[in-house]
C-alpha cells in the first residue's frame, strides 16, 4: 500500500504528533530501513527540493533523508512531472554503489519503494 510521506510539526498536538510518527516508524520498519528497536523522533523538511518531496527523518540513533516523487514538481505543483523519475534516480544510486570510489562519496541508499502515493 502506498505511503504518503509527510513532515510532522513539532508543535502539533502531542497525540497527533505521536500517531504520525508511529505511522512513519511502522512504514520504515516494514521496509527494514530502521531497526526494530530504533524509534522515530521527528520528520521535518530536508531543504528545498524542486522535484521530489524530501523529508529528514530523525531517529534515536541517526537521521535519514527520504524522497518521494509526485506526479508534479514539489516546488511548482502546477508543473506536471513523470512520477517514475524516482526509479531512474534509484537506478543511478544502485550503479554508483557498485563503485567503491563513488560509494565513498555518496550517502548510502537504504532502499527503494516503487509504489507511489495517491495522486
Amino acid at each position: 500500500m502506498p505511503f504518503e510521506l509527510q513532515t510532522v510539526d513539532p508543535s502539533a498536538d502531542p497525540q497527533v504528533r505521536r500517531t504520525l510518527l508511529n505511522s512513519l516508524q511502522a512504514y520504515l520498519r516494514r521496509r527494514e530501513w530502521i531497526e526494530d528497536k530504533e524509534s522515530v523522533t521527528g520528520a521535518s523538511r530536508a531543504g528545498e527540493g524542486n522535484m521530489n518531496r524530501t523529508v529528514r527523518v530523525t531517529t534515536d540513533r541517526r537521521s535519514l533523508i527520504l524522497k518521494q516523487s509526485l506526479p508534479y514538481c514539489a516546488k511548482f505543483p502546477d508543473i506536471p512531472a513523470p512520477i517514475e523519475r524516482i526509479e531512474t534516480e534509484a537506478g543511478f544510486y544502485a550503479i554508483a554503489h557498485r563503485s567503491s570510489q563513488l560509494a565513498a562519496l555518496r550517502p548510502r541508499n537504504p532502499g527503494f519503494a516503487p509504489e507511489h502515493p495517491p495522486a
